[in-house]
Formats: structure tokens, sequence, C-alpha cells
């Protein structure tokens, strides 16, 4: 019985609403996603990668409950220890102590970790390649323009990874709990080549521009007016 539907899932499935009115407006696609203004200033600045991958972030959501984060924190370990590898934190991330853990035992792997931070569109930015679960930070990062590998917790997240990937921007290679050292390694060695990198980027910005909230605003606006 609403005026407006606003759904920015990239999930063509989600877009079948059903109404008596026959003059409800229905706004879809991630261009309507709302976000920070500061991932919109960044989506203008110019993306020039590096030839050799030298920042990763992993990023698996604010809470990660099936603690993939550790699982890619693993698979790192041995992996160029002269990449600076970031890991991200959200603010009800339930095994903080096991990743403090391990980065203490890792300490020659160059990991550096964030708690909650209020600049992570700054830190997705200045890395070459981001895993993340597969929600809203997998829009963020092709707003900014960061090549992302997905390992997805829900379903929806592995629906949202495969139709980023199916636009060309970044690799869904399976659920976090599934995932392998194998399989989170090969997704990174195929980033390793600038021109891949370079390609997911302008993809991914084609897809997400980070001014959702103007548009959901000048929305709002015309059924005021």
């Amino acid at each position: 019985s609403c005026d407006v539907i606003i759904n920015p899932s990239i999930v063509k499935k989600y877009y079948a609403y059903s109404s008596d009115r026959k003059d409800i407006k229905i706004y879809t696609g991630p261009q309507y996603l709302s976000m920070s203004r500061a991932f919109a200033e960044l989506h203008k600045r110019k993306r020039e990668f590096r030839k050799d991958i030298e920042v990763i972030s992993v990023c698996m959501g604010g809470v990660d409950r099936t603690g993939a984060t550790l699982k890619v924190i693993d698979a790192l370990v041995n992996w160029r220890a002269d990449v600076v590898k970031n890991i991200i934190l959200g603010g009800g991330f339930l095994y903080g102590k096991e990743v403090y853990e391990r980065v203490k035992l890792y300490k020659n792997s160059n990991f550096r970790v964030y708690h909650n931070v209020q600049n992570v569109e700054t830190l997705f930015f200045e890395s070459d390649v981001v895993f993340t679960a597969g929600g809203n930070t997998l829009y963020e990062l092709a707003c900014v323009g960061t090549p992302a590998i997905v390992l997805y917790e829900d379903e929806h997240e592995r629906e949202n990874g495969l139709s980023f990937e199916s636009l060309g921007f970044g690799f869904c290679i399976g659920k976090g709990t599934e995932a392998d050292n194998k399989m989170i390694i090969s997704s990174l060695e195929k980033m390793e080549d600038i021109h891949v990198r370079t390609i997911h980027s302008h993809r991914g910005r084609e897809i997400v521009d980070g001014n959702g909230a103007e548009r959901i605003v000048d929305i709002i606006d015309g059924l005021i007016h």
C-alpha cells in the first residue's frame, strides 16, 4: 500500500513486487544504495594500481559469526611477508580475541588490526584487493573501485557475490566455512595481474557510484511536492 519501493539489491529476482495500487513507483538497483558521502568522493578519484599487490584488507562484516576472518588470516600467513594485510573488525565482531592471538603468533607476517574504524572507506581505497562476505561492503568496494574476493556467509550474500561477478566485478569463491587455503590463495593469485584488478575496478565503479542517498532524497522530495 506504499507510494514508493526502493530496493538497492543487485539481485534482480528480488525486484518482483505485487500491489493493488496502479500508481506505485518502484526503484531498484545498486544506484539506490545509501552510503556515506565519503564513498562518493572516493568514487571520483582516479585509481592507479601498483604493479604488484602491496596491501590486502580483510573485512568480513560487523560480526563474522562463522569466523571466516580467521581462515583468511591462516591462509595469508605464509603469503608474501612484504604485503601489508589489514584485518578490519566490525563493532560486533565475535572473534576479536582469536584474531589478536593469531596476529601475535604470526608477528612476522605484516598483519595490522583495525577495530570499529570510522574511516573504513579510506582503507578500502588504499587496498589492492579486499576479502569480504558479500553484504553491503561488497557494494562499497565496487564504489571505490577496489577488487573483491567474496567468501559468503548467507544465501543473499552468495547471490550478491555471483551477481557482481557476472557483471565483471569480484570473485565469489565459496562459503567462508568451506573455504580452504588453496581456494583463498588461488583467488588472490588471479588478482595479482594488474590488468585484472584494473578491469574489476572499472566495472565496479560502473555499477555503484555512491550517490544513492541523494537519489532517495530526490524521490522523497518528488512525493512531497
